[in-house]
């Protein structure tokens, strides 16, 4: 499995060195339940925005052998990148692909949480969760943005 994110134009592109075996893509759906005269009834919605969520490993000035070709050493430039896309409150994208690189995952996200911390290895463990961001939303906030 490979995870790769970028900017939301593709200018800087970070492949992450340490993927975890298994990422859980849960789907939920917007449905509703009615009271009416005759009893509930459940109106099927839309299909909720997809959150994706996983942790891993960033290593500080070391090559291991796990670590993903094109990753980077330092560990600390994954965490500049993501600090500073969240500090410009702008989408980042994400793509997620199996060994074969068939895509999994690939969509712009809004990053809903990023904790890191160094560990015992002196490397970086962190977690990170994500929410889809439709990019007709990035689409109408940026016109929005121009015609002001």
């Amino acid at each position: 499995m490979n995870i790769t994110i970028s900017d939301i134009r593709g200018d800087e592109v970070f492949i992450l060195p340490h993927v975890p075996s298994e990422i859980e893509y849960p789907t939920e759906s917007n449905n509703e339940t009615l009271e009416t005269l005759s009893g509930n009834i459940r109106i099927v919605g839309d299909e909720g925005l997809q959150s994706v969520s996983w942790s891993g490993i960033f290593p500080l000035n070391r090559r291991y052998k796990w670590a993903k070709v094109g990753s980077l050493l330092n560990g600390y430039n994954y965490i500049k990148f993501i600090e500073s896309m969240k500090k410009k409150r702008v989408p980042v994208r994400v793509v997620i692909t199996d060994n074969t690189f068939r895509t999994i995952f690939n969509s712009l996200v809004s990053i809903d949480s990023f904790n890191y911390k160094k560990d015992k290895a002196l490397d970086i463990s962190y977690q990170i969760s994500v929410t889809e961001f439709p990019a007709s939303k990035w689409d109408y906030l940026n016109s929005a943005l121009e015609n002001n």
